[in-house]
């Protein structure tokens, strides 16, 4: 081995060794444009970072669904006869589902291949219908008022059913097709539910009477939120039918919106008395997503909806001129991450050399 080679590799030693000692940006922010009104809001991102949710039009006067990817925002349209629109979950495939007045009501949409259809239109018992979130199978799941009832469906291959008992909305769905939503118990109070196989079991609460269910991943994992015992409500993480209480960051309210394969969950919090801010709860601590956004850009994140298993989250905030729009924070690779591929590649070079 060489001089030169010698103090090469002391050399990369030496980069990785303070590499180590960088502290790195975690996220990238981007806040969302709008399609020409005021304010956006974003509602689900998948794995590929496409996200959805909807914004105010020029006229500043009607909301469209939108999808954002590659910094363009798409104008998704409405349902014919229509005028306001609202996207609410994005699977890998790209289908999104939401919901589009017509002439006469609110219908559930599905948009693929460049098209926005109707989901219940066929069915003249359904009065309104709406779509809050699609799985990677199709699976979509939401609630309906039909001429005699209010209910949670699941819709699939065509077909709508009704989740049964008194469940009124289904939030979430993962790709086993295991529902999260919201029934009426014999109490008359509200509780939060998991549907599988055709079973409605109601979930606890942490302490109090109420909760709710928002998000499922596929390990069976549910976050939502839940009354304690001094009546606020707090955010929960549910595993194996266990609510653990995930805290605030200071204030008496927070919930819980949404948790990928890796466990990490997103949502809001009091941080004082009806002020809110969006939250990143990992390895057992809630953060305030406000401490990943550089302070100069005068943005304040208030609520955080979705996160894909990249770790990119989206929400809505409040700009620097006071508007509300739609964010996305996108995870950047940490350094150790980083310093491993570079380990690789020096021992690849080192091996290479010593043949």
């Amino acid at each position: 081995m060489n001089k030169n080679f010698t103090f090469f590799i002391l050399a990369v030693i030496t980069l990785l060794y303070t590499a180590q000692n960088i502290s790195a940006v975690e996220y990238h922010f981007v806040e969302l444009g709008t399609l020409g009104g005021t304010e956006s809001d974003a509602r689900d991102i998948n794995n590929s970072g496409r996200v959805v949710g909807s914004s105010y039009t020029v006229d500043a006067k009607f909301s469209h669904a939108f999808l954002y990817q590659s910094g363009i925002m798409t104008d998704l349209g409405v349902l014919p006869g229509g005028n306001s629109s609202y996207a609410n979950g994005i699977n890998d495939a790209g289908q999104i589902v939401g919901s589009s007045n017509t002439q006469n009501n609110t219908a559930a949409f599905i948009y693929e291949s460049g098209t926005m259809q109707n989901l219940t239109a066929s069915m003249p018992d359904i009065v309104h219908s709406f779509a809050n979130q699609i799985n990677n199978t199709g699976q979509i799941v939401g609630y309906v008022y039909s001429t005699t009832d209010w209910y949670a469906y699941i819709h699939e291959s065509g077909i709508l059913t009704d989740l049964g008992g008194n469940a009124f909305n289904a939030y979430g769905i993962n790709d086993f097709g295991q529902v999260v939503g919201v029934t009426t118990n014999t109490a008359s109070q509200t509780r939060g539910f998991v549907y599988d196989s055709g079973t409605i079991t109601e979930l606890g609460t942490l302490g109090g009477n109420t909760s709710n269910a928002h998000g499922i991943n596929n390990a069976g994992q549910i976050v939502g939120d839940a009354e304690t015992s001094s009546g606020d409500f707090h955010a929960y993480l549910c595993v194996m039918g266990m609510l653990s209480d995930l805290g605030t960051l200071g204030g008496a309210y927070s919930s819980a919106n949404d948790i990928n394969e890796s466990g990490q969950i997103v949502g809001l919090s009091e941080v004082a008395p009806s002020d809110y801010h969006a939250f990143l709860y990992e390895n057992g601590i809630m953060k305030d997503l406000n401490d990943f956004i550089d302070p100069s850009l005068d943005f304040t994140a208030l609520f955080a909806y979705s996160i894909n298993d990249r770790g990119d989250i989206v929400g809505q905030g409040i700009n620097s001129d006071g508007f509300r729009r739609g964010f996305v924070l996108y995870a950047v690779p940490e350094p150790a991450t980083i310093i491993l591929s570079l380990i690789g590649a020096v021992s690849l070079f080192i091996k290479r050399r010593m043949k």
